[in-house]
């Protein structure tokens, strides 16, 4: 979908991803974190909209899910991440995975670690800027996005706004 935004001043763009359990990469040893890398899905959303410089911003449509930007090597997404967010989130009590919620609520899982892990680990959103209708990444950076409660949803997601000055 284009627009234009006369106040502000910018022509935007917006594409959709979606994102299916089958296409996620476990974890090795950490249950419950899934993994895929979209750099080239975000590429593919500038390149059909046509901008040549501006920025777009990568947004996540669920809340235990994330995004990050670093590097995916193998360690790094499949060992090293999850098990930081395991560490910084075990399992055990939380409020929000309260009896009197879950009862309320009969489709809600007990998920409370996923919702932090989402919140430590990555960001629901983040601009890249775009240059000659290229990310601008560094050498080693990639686009990730990671699902710490793979097994709740079973689509997700990503929502990209390719933008740039109308001047």
């Amino acid at each position: 979908m284009k627009g234009k935004c006369g106040a502000c001043g910018w022509r935007t763009h917006f594409e959709e991803l979606k994102i299916s359990r089958d296409e996620l990469v476990y974890a090795k040893g950490v249950p419950n974190v899934g993994s895929k890398i979209i750099t080239e899905d975000i590429q593919r959303a500038v390149s059909y909209s046509g901008v040549s410089e501006g920025e777009v911003i990568i947004q996540v449509l669920h809340t235990t899910t994330t995004l990050l930007l670093n590097e995916a090597e193998e360690g790094l997404m499949l060992t090293d991440f999850p098990n930081m967010a395991g560490r910084l989130c075990p399992e055990g009590t939380y409020a929000h995975d309260r009896a009197e919620r879950i009862l309320s609520r009969p489709d809600e899982p007990e998920n409370a670690p996923s919702h932090m892990e989402s919140i430590l680990i990555g960001s629901p959103s983040f601009p890249v800027i775009i240059r000659d209708s290229h990310l601008l990444l560094g050498t080693w950076q990639a686009i990730m996005f990671y699902d710490f409660d793979p097994e709740n949803p079973i689509e997700t997601t990503v929502t990209t706004m390719v933008r740039t000055d109308l001047a």
